[in-house]
């Protein structure tokens, strides 16, 4: 019976934590979204990284020529 009760509460425990992840998760992409000034940075460096790992593969590929 101890056992039926460990299970019991450990998946209750189990579905609280995943119900409470998934809010703060929701209300932290919600507040990023919202902060069009962090979004704008963020688009702004990931371009940046994809041109500089566009240039790396060019010279790469010249190289190997």
């Amino acid at each position: 019976m101890a056992t039926i009760n460990v299970l019991a509460q450990n998946k209750h425990q189990s579905e609280l934590q995943r119900k409470t992840d998934a809010e703060i998760y929701t209300q932290v992409y919600n507040d990023i979204k919202s902060d069009k000034e962090l979004y704008d940075y963020k688009k702004q460096k990931a371009t940046e990284l994809l041109k500089l790992q566009a240039d790396s593969f060019v010279e790469k590929q010249k190289k190997a020529l």
